[in-house]
């Protein structure tokens, strides 16, 4: 359970609390998309675990050009996770910054809709 009294955690901590809580319920739908907070806390440890790889850490920006969608939730809390903040890019127009092809990546465990 989420205590209050702990206003200090961030977003990609609350997720997690809430899913060694609330594991089964629906934490997101998203184009026809259901996760539910364990699905989406898993997805995001794996993507984090990967970004880390690549050099994602606390002082560094990564970009995330996604449309709203389920994969761009995973991504938000993946690179949060890996300690890094996100900046986020228009999908449609390039940046020409160094890129970390993630589009092969894939997060999803059993389970996933």
């Amino acid at each position: 359970m989420i205590d209050p009294a702990q206003p200090h955690l961030c977003v990609h901590d609350l997720i997690a609390v809430q899913a060694e809580d609330t594991s089964d319920v629906v934490a997101l739908v998203a184009g026809g998309k259901r996760l539910t907070y364990e699905q989406l806390n898993a997805s995001a440890n794996q993507l984090a675990h990967f970004l880390r790889a690549k050099g994602v850490a606390p002082e560094i920006l990564a970009g995330l050009a996604l449309r709203r969608s389920a994969e761009m939730v995973v991504a938000m809390l993946g690179i949060l996770k890996a300690g890094g903040a996100y900046v986020a890019l228009d999908p449609n127009e390039s940046c020409g910054a160094p890129v970390i092809p993630v589009a092969g990546f894939r997060g999803e465990g059993p389970g996933h809709n």
